[in-house]
């Protein structure tokens, strides 16, 4: 994450943003999950933005065959705070290239604008049937046995396309709000990022998350920059706001690679 030199004015403002913040609903639906649209996110968060002299503002970018969006959240005193998230185009042969790249486009813009407002999804549970129970006499027949779950660390199987993209997706958000849950009172460790993020299926264990975020001269990966005395342990802390862009910096380096 890049800043301005100061954040004096800034901070403050994003403080009381945050604590006016609306809560959000799952509005939107993918292939076996709920998530909130982004342009709920925008319609809820831009009032409470602007009465704190505060704008989001959100451009596409591209390296390396990698889409992404750069994200700077804007003060009006000029001060200013920015990340930016990369991710590859999944290959999906019922699009063609531009929808591909506006479908990531539109989901990084809705991981990116949440994370750095610290927003986080309400379950919606309008319309949700009450169960009903068995009538008297009939035997409740048992329950289907679970069907495996896809492996979404892989392109091979019985997911292609949309529906791959789409429960790696369902994975993701699901980890993020375990992770979510985990800093809701502001700090946690960096092992339980690590943990949330092998929820995803894209990580096999701590050391394979914890390579992600290490510069490794003989791979190439440059790594997460921390500062100069953060070390990537397991029980490093690590702040609310910093677990959340770490998570997304290393999902979206794993979709990517």
């Amino acid at each position: 994450m890049n800043t301005s030199e100061s954040l004096d004015k800034l901070a403050p403002a994003l403080v009381n943003a945050q604590g006016n913040m609306p809560a959000t609903t799952k509005d939107g639906k993918g292939y076996n999950y709920t998530y909130t649209t982004l342009d709920q996110i925008i319609n809820k968060a831009r009032p409470v933005l602007v009465a704190n002299g505060l704008v989001i503002v959100q451009a596409p970018v591209s390296d390396n065959g990698q889409l992404g969006v750069t994200s700077r959240l804007l003060h009006e005193s000029g001060q200013w705070l920015e990340s930016t998230i990369m991710a590859a185009p999944d290959a999906d042969k019922q699009k063609v290239a531009i929808q591909a790249a506006g479908s990531i486009i539109t989901y990084l813009r809705r991981y990116a604008y949440a994370a750095i407002l610290g927003l986080a999804d309400e379950t919606d549970t309008d319309g949700v049937p009450t169960p009903v129970k068995p009538a008297p006499g009939k035997v409740e027949q048992p329950p289907a046995p679970p069907r495996p779950e896809p492996n979404v660390g892989s392109t091979t199987g019985p997911l292609h396309g949309r529906a791959l993209l789409d429960a790696k997706q369902s994975k993701i958000a699901d980890a993020r709000a375990a992770l979510e849950e985990s800093v809701k009172n502001g700090v946690t460790t960096l092992g339980e990022v690590g943990k949330c993020a092998t929820m995803t299926g894209l990580y096999t264990s701590w050391i394979h998350f914890k390579n992600t975020l290490t510069p490794n001269d003989e791979t190439g990966n440059e790594g997460y920059s921390f500062p100069d005395n953060f070390k990537t342990t397991q029980a490093q802390k690590i702040t609310k706001d910093g677990a959340l862009v770490v998570f997304d910096w290393a999902v979206a380096r794993k979709v990517g690679g």
